[in-house]
């Protein structure tokens, strides 16, 4: 039987060649879409899937409550809670913390055979000695039980270990590592690189007893510690929102001294691994998440664009009915059964669809550079080798194969021998129903994805182009050296007043953060007079001199700090937000008043209200936060983690190249590192840019689809009534009068599109767009334009195939009457 429908399938191939190139041509395309896009879905949702029993590996996230104010949760928690949890639950098997390292950047010195060689490194955690109990990290050299288990030892990723020593057999090789102290450390372990589906990205760990015996003043036992990732991997059996409970009651009991004397609470959640890459956006992440609603708009489009590849095929057969009317005529009068038929034609649309699919794996592999710089995404094959998403693949392939086989085979089935060897036959009226409620379905989908397209590419042109309150154009950052020693200040003032003014400077600046990066560091402020209860929560910046004039803040009220001035170190500059958020009636009343900052560990900062500056974004895609600047060189001059210099854009390379020279004199140990802050700054936006691309191009591919269907609907119509148009070209018919005629079967679907899509897009539309502090407002163009664009596709399809048919010698269609 296969042979058989085989035999057919290529005779029908050879007999009606461009109806079988826009078929399958139209069915490898939407499936090489859907493919590709359900392949960047199985991707996403493999984080971590990697590790042996993830089903049971938890990571606890935290909330701190201060004084009766909910903080922002961290994807982090207390220092001790991972002590506690091992001494108190049995029902964990382990237990283990991760910490990442307070420099943003450290420098690591390799000597091998005389030669002493700097690499500058970003990707390094603390780790607890479980750690390799929990995470399936593959090993490649060394000991995992004791990788950890004294200070001072270090665990390498392959990369790491070849980039230092040009092969990975290196445990018991010693490097030096500049961060908050130069060190050294030994090498007890090499692993594998991270898989890209972590969420956790490193390229090597360091014990964490190392971070206890430096800072082994810590307060190790303390609740409000926040800093570290705790994982615990449970018991078989254990119900993890049971165990999230009992570690908040028993946390609660614990630590209720603690809480009383600091007038603050912790609250955890158990989160399971498998959920942090999707549905996880706190603070303190350790990689940027990906999104699931964003990853449900993606599933959305695959199905659009495959039901759409399907419904062309439909149209496209049912198009082509006439061409094998008689050729099923033929065979019904020499004898096959309804049930042969049937089963012919069946075979023949799972064999196109089965071709369709091998030439739709061929369309991906041979885009998948083009594909992977537009979207990011590298085909990773998982929709077939993953069994749950091939599965999936292959039934919704062979279902609908099946389905958008079985209305061709009915219509073809259905001709009557007599009337279809007379060449005298019709439709029936369900059939043309049914055509044009397919017809409408495409149009709607395309009108749909036409409208989300403008939507998305309007709100991140939008989101690029806003007043942001703060100039990050000609803004340079340079990482501040890992080593800071008691001479920071006079070598941060020297290289400023060494630079200032010279070739392309026009001044520096400093802070512990730049814009486009998280503040995690709040404190609690209140007016002199409230009391403690009534502090509300605010950001919180250590800034320089110049640093307002840097980013051209606009002071409304007050003075920025300035080196002339005289009892600064308790002052601070707030921004509009904090103003009304602590209750001051203006920024100008604001002015001198005193202000009181309340630390975490409940002593009492006194100081006056020194300036107000506008509110600016310090994040792309939220709203200014209340935020306090305070002058950091009378505190820790640890936090300060960025030099910012303002620079002539016409003279930057001359600039960088100045810098760096006097860098390298002031740090010779140190790696120079460099970045300029709105090319920083915008990568936040990656993620709806990327979306924007990926939604733009295969919306493309399914109106490409939606017009290969109208061409066939098209075809099918004149088919249909070509001996009408030729009797009405004979009785005096204008071509112009038959272009009207054809195209009135189009206003009907058009018209139930439109119907159908705007509604639905519009909510949807809004829902994305709630995700968003700043957002466009939704136009009644958005629609229009989209609508009068397809309108203007469909008429130019049917202009062009009606005028070929009216242009035919009427002769040649009236032949047989």
């Amino acid at each position: 039987m296969l042979t058989y429908g085989w035999k057919f399938f290529v005779r029908s191939i050879q007999r009606q060649k461009l109806f079988s190139f826009l078929n399958i041509g139209g069915l490898s395309l939407g499936m090489a879409a859907f493919i590709y896009m359900m392949d960047y879905v199985a991707f996403e949702e493999s984080f971590d899937d990697f590790h042996a029993d993830h089903e049971r590996i938890f990571r606890i996230t935290s909330q701190k409550t201060q004084d009766g104010i909910e903080q922002a949760p961290r994807s982090s928690a207390s220092v001790y809670l991972a002590s506690f949890l091992k001494e108190t639950f049995p029902e964990l098997e382990s237990v283990s913390r991760v910490h990442i390292l307070d420099n943003a950047k450290q420098t690591v010195i390799v000597e091998q055979d005389g030669e002493r060689r700097k690499f500058e490194e970003t990707r390094g955690f603390h780790a607890g000695e479980d750690y390799f109990s929990i995470f399936s990290d593959k090993i490649l050299s060394g000991n995992p039980q004791t990788a950890f288990d004294e200070p001072f030892k270090m665990v390498l990723t392959r990369s790491l270990a070849l980039k230092y020593f040009d092969r990975i057999d290196v445990v018991g090789e010693r490097v030096t590592l500049v961060d908050d102290e130069v060190r050294d450390y030994l090498i007890t372990a090499v692993v594998e690189d991270s898989p890209p589906n972590s969420h956790f990205q490193y390229d090597y760990l360091i014990s964490l007893k190392t971070l206890q015996t430096l800072w082994h003043y810590a307060r190790w036992t303390a609740w409000n510690w926040d800093f570290f990732h705790t994982y615990v991997k449970t018991k078989p059996g254990v119900d993890p929102t049971k165990l999230e409970q009992r570690i908040n009651s028993a946390v609660t009991n614990y630590g209720k001294e603690a809480f009383e004397k600091g007038n603050y609470s912790m609250a955890f959640k158990v989160q399971n691994i498998r959920d942090i890459h999707l549905y996880s956006n706190l603070g303190r992440e350790l990689s940027v998440n990906g999104d699931g609603e964003l990853l449900g708009y993606i599933k959305l489009i695959a199905f659009f664009v495959l039901i759409l590849a399907w419904i062309n095929y439909i149209n496209l057969s049912t198009a082509t009915s006439s061409l094998r009317a008689k050729e099923v005529g033929i065979r019904k009068v020499s004898g096959a059964q309804r049930s042969q038929l049937f089963s012919q034609f069946i075979h023949e649309s799972l064999l196109t669809n089965f071709f369709s699919m091998l030439l739709a794996v061929g369309l991906v592999w041979l885009a998948i550079n083009q594909l992977t710089g537009l979207t990011g995404h590298q085909f990773s094959a998982l929709v077939f080798t993953d069994p749950h998403h091939s599965i999936l693949l292959v039934s919704i392939i062979l279902t609908g194969s099946l389905l958008a086989g079985i209305y061709p085979a009915l219509v073809l089935n259905s001709y009557h021998p007599s009337k279809v060897l007379k060449g005298n036959f019709n439709n029936s009226k369900e059939g043309a129903v049914l055509r044009k409620f397919l017809v409408s379905f495409q149009f709607a989908i395309s009108l749909g994805l036409m409208v989300g397209t403008m939507a998305i590419y309007y709100q991140v042109n939008f989101l690029r182009d806003r007043n942001l309150g703060i100039e990050l154009d000609q803004v340079l950052v340079v990482n501040t050296p890992n080593i800071r020693t008691e001479n920071f200040w006079s070598e941060h003032d020297y290289l400023r007043n060494s630079l200032t003014g010279h070739s392309g400077i026009k001044m520096m600046s400093s802070s512990n953060q730049v814009p486009g990066n998280i503040l995690y560091h709040t404190e609690l402020y209140k007016q002199g007079h409230q009391s403690v209860s009534e502090a509300k929560v605010c950001s919180h910046m250590w800034v320089d001199f110049n640093f307002s004039e840097v980013y051209d803040l606009e002071l409304i009220a007050g003075d920025f700090f300035k080196e002339n001035m005289s009892e600064i170190e308790t002052d601070v500059v707030l921004n509009e937000t904090a103003v009304k958020l602590l209750g001051f009636e203006s920024p100008e009343d604001a002015i001198n008043k005193d202000i009181t900052w309340v630390h975490s560990f409940g002593a009492l900062t006194e100081g006056r209200v020194l300036g107000v500056v506008n509110d600016f974004d310090q994040l792309p895609l939220g709203k200014p936060e209340p935020m306090a600047m305070v002058m950091n060189r009378y505190f820790r001059w640890l936090e300060m983690g960025y030099f910012i210099f303002k620079v002539d854009p016409q003279q930057a390379e001359t600039a960088i190249a100045t810098i760096e020279e006097k860098f390298s004199e002031l740090y010779p140990d140190e790696t120079f590192n460099h970045f300029f802050l709105d090319e920083h700054f915008n990568k936040q936006y990656q993620s709806e840019q990327r979306f924007g691309d990926v939604f733009t191009l295969f919306s493309g591919i399914a109106i490409f689809i939606c017009n290969l269907g109208l061409f066939g609907l098209t075809f099918f119509i004149l088919v249909q009534r070509k001996k009408e148009i030729s009797v009405r070209k004979v009785l005096g018919a204008s071509i112009g009068d038959l272009i009207n005629l054809i195209s009135k079967q189009f206003l009907s679907p058009l018209f139930w599109a439109a119907l159908i899509a705007i509604p639905l897009v519009h909510f949807l539309i809004n829902q994305w767009l709630q995700r968003f502090a700043y957002k466009v407002e939704i136009s009644w163009w958005l629609y229009l334009v989209p609508l009068v664009v397809l309108v203007l596709i469909s008429a130019l399809i049917t202009f062009w195939q009606t005028a070929r048919a009216a242009t035919t010698n009427p002769v040649e269609n009236l032949r047989n009457e």
